[in-house]
């Protein structure tokens, strides 16, 4: 059984890797819309300033920190509204484009075996973390 403090320190441990790794993630983001080169040392600059700045929105001003949350929370789901919504329309076939094809023979060329689910599984969580494991570092 673990200590309370062993426990305060693996949620502390954990909580800053998630931020850590969506800060990086957030920096790549920010850097490719600015139409910068995202090198290694760059994103954890930028990552560092986005950590920083929520810690001293939420010490100082707790109350803004929340709103700002909750508005970009809301502009997230906002922002797939739209994606979704688009998507749908391009496949109703009412927009001035060529109607996507996109589901037409999707499962053509692919097996069910046991083997090509493990294989599937295997890439899509973890074959980009094996090309490239200082992604999260």
């Amino acid at each position: 059984m673990c200590s309370p403090v062993q426990i305060l320190f693996i949620v502390t441990i954990l909580d800053l890797a998630w931020s850590a790794g969506g800060s990086i993630i957030f920096g790549e983001y920010i850097l490719k819309a600015a139409s910068q080169d995202p090198g290694r040392w760059t994103l954890r600059f930028v990552g560092f300033g986005c950590v920083t700045f929520a810690l001293i929105i939420h010490g100082t001003a707790l109350k803004w920190g929340l709103r700002l949350q909750n508005l970009l929370g809301i502009l997230k789901i906002l922002v797939l509204v739209v994606v979704v919504g688009t998507g749908f329309v391009a496949l109703s076939g009412n927009m001035e484009i060529e109607k996507p094809r996109n589901f037409e023979n999707i499962f053509e060329g692919t097996t069910r075996s046991p083997s090509s689910f493990c294989l599937a599984l295997y890439n899509v969580y973890s074959i980009h973390y094996v090309a490239n494991p200082y992604v999260l570092i």
